[in-house]
């Protein structure tokens, strides 16, 4: 995931209605509420209309093409178990050792991603 959760960079959801909501702050309860029902029903109807324009397993902001193109160069590596949680991978071009429970691999290509 990107990070973006409904068109604002955050985590935490009190920042994200106090930012996008400072100008209705100062308005009464119910008008208050009434921009904040606004606000969540126009992020739903825009992520549903986005969801409905995909045609593929995967929304296209998660990387469907490179997602492939991992899976394709996957099949071309012979993989050998060495034990329930240790794999030795050889491609043509590289050799790495997977250990599954530490999340790690010396070629370190699995610690960056």
């Amino acid at each position: 995931m990107d990070g973006r959760r409904y068109n604002v960079m955050t985590t935490n959801i009190t920042k994200l209605i106090n930012s996008v909501l400072r100008f209705a702050r100062m308005l009464p309860v119910v008008h208050l509420i009434r921009e904040i029902i606004n606000l969540l029903v126009k992020w739903f109807t825009e992520r549903r209309e986005l969801a409905l324009k995909c045609t593929t397993t995967l929304c296209p902001n998660f990387g469907e093409k490179k997602l492939r193109n991992r899976l394709d160069a996957a099949a071309r590596m012979n993989v050998v178990k060495l034990n329930n949680v240790q794999y030795n991978i050889v491609d043509s071009d590289m050799d790495g050792l997977v250990h599954l429970r530490n999340n790690s691999c010396s070629c370190r290509k699995f610690q960056l991603e």
